[in-house]
């Protein structure tokens, strides 16, 4: 029976045997008078003490509802997904799936209900966030070219083809296609042209998808097209080289050629100018862009006549010189160079195999030293693995990076000047490691992919 029901039959019970309560009989004789008024005095005060216990119960009855609520409130509530500083160090293997191919790469983006993992064979595949041991996808696409790495936003997945040839195409996949089956088609396709760089993943800016490829930068609006229907581009910029590297702002998008850094008004048209460049120099094989407030931040991977060793620049998001924007500081590094901004904060990794400083966090815009560089807040040694593949990964506060061998390490934002993982992990498989976090897990994508999660999700 029910907490309500037992209450009310309890009370239903008191108030029935406060009423027939006896009393000491007085001196008066039975059928008198005083008798009678003795007898009305008694219910009466058998009346109020019934209904005391009664309010008295109820009241109970509503604090037991109360209680009960917000243990159902409680139990209704989701667990705090969210691997935190605090909580990072206890991460275990959680599930995988391995290809078994020593040449394959899967590249990882985590979306809200699952990871979405594209590889090199030319497969899209979707796994879910809670699952165990050995897991299979909930759909796959497979069309038998490269993808690069993939983009998730508003229930939408975005990978472009990372092809040399022509008619390569961005796809977009609704995130929930296995509604529809274990195998998907997109929801639509744009044409890119000569497709794009393997680790470039397309940018969502505003209510554009904007794809950096061989021969510019193709926007599309979200949403522009229905199944089979291939999508013309919204605005088409051509750029002088391939772009390597992407960036942007409510203002501006920024782009990183083999040769120079350009910036474009996000409102310009299809025949636009840059707002302003600056030169590179001899062309540059890695690049990366990073916006954090008006700093923009440029890594290179090799040096050049024009920039001598110097492999970080930050340079000004806006530029009183259209054909020559002067850098305002520059870092030295000895390996390519990854930027990863975050509001004010951006973590550089320095891939250099002999630096004694893989990892460093700057607080922009930063007060510039005599050298002509900026100080680090914090640094970190080389983690473990032969050096790092990739730009850091920084969600909830902890920064992720990946190595070139199966290892993944983990820091705090907010670390101490020399700072040291607070978990490391060799369990990523074997090769290059790309890192993404997301619903509860932290994903390496090399040969396979590899879900780490905290022990209360059945890790």
């Amino acid at each position: 029976m029910r907490l309500e029901e037992r209450a009310r039959h309890a009370a239903g019970a008191i108030r029935h045997g406060v009423e027939l309560m006896p009393v000491r009989a007085a001196a008066a004789a039975p059928g008198t008078y005083e008798g009678f008024l003795r007898f009305v005095e008694r219910r009466r005060r058998n009346q109020r003490i019934a209904t005391i216990v009664t309010a008295l119960l109820l009241a109970l009855l509503a604090v037991g509802g109360a209680i009960r609520m917000l243990h159902h409130a409680s139990e209704e509530r989701p667990a705090d997904e969210r691997i935190t500083p605090q909580r990072v160090s206890d991460l275990r293997p959680s599930w995988s799936a391995p290809s078994g191919a020593s040449t394959d790469q899967y590249s990882p983006t985590a979306g809200e209900d699952a990871v979405f993992v594209s590889t090199n064979r030319g497969q899209l595949l979707a796994y879910p966030h809670a699952c165990e041991g050995s897991c299979e996808p909930m759909w796959r696409f497979e069309n038998g070219r490269a993808l690069a790495h993939p983009a998730v936003s508003d229930g939408i997945v975005y990978v472009a083809e990372a092809s040399g040839a022509s008619g390569a195409r961005l796809l977009a996949f609704e995130t929930d296609c296995a509604a529809v089956g274990p195998s998907c088609r997109p929801a639509w396709t744009g044409r890119i042209g000569h497709g794009v760089r393997w680790d470039q993943p397309p940018l969502v800016a505003g209510d554009l998808i904007v794809v950096p490829a061989v021969d510019g930068l193709y926007a599309f609006p979200i949403g522009c097209g229905r199944v089979n229907e291939t999508c013309r581009p919204a605005r088409m910029i051509h750029t002088p080289g391939p772009v390597l590297a992407l960036a942007s702002d409510q203002a501006s998008f920024y782009v990183a050629t083999d040769r120079e850094v350009l910036a474009y008004a996000a409102s310009c048209a299809s025949d636009c100018e840059p707002t302003w460049r600056w030169p590179i120099g001899r062309p540059q094989i890695i690049a990366s862009l990073g916006v954090a407030g008006d700093t923009l931040l440029f890594g290179t991977g090799y040096p050049s006549p024009t920039l001598g060793d110097n492999h970080l620049w930050a340079l000004p998001t806006v530029c009183a010189d259209h054909e020559g924007c002067a850098p305002l500081w520059s870092l030295d590094t000895e390996g390519n160079t990854f930027v990863t901004t975050v509001g004010d904060r951006a973590y550089v990794v320095d891939q250099g195999a002999n630096t004694d400083r893989t990892i460093l966090a700057y607080d922009l815009p930063c007060s510039v030293t005599t050298q002509g560089g900026c100080d680090p807040v914090w640094e970190a040694p080389r983690p473990a693995g032969w050096e790092v593949y990739d730009p850091a990964v920084v969600v909830d506060g902890v920064v992720y990076v990946g190595s070139t061998d199966g290892y993944v390490s983990a820091y705090p934002s907010d670390c101490d000047p020399v700072c040291r993982p607070l978990w490391e992990t060799s369990a990523a498989g074997y090769g290059p490691v790309q890192v993404a976090g997301g619903g509860g897990k932290v994903y390496a994508g090399g040969e396979g992919i590899y879900a780490f999660g905290l022990p209360e999700d059945g890790a």
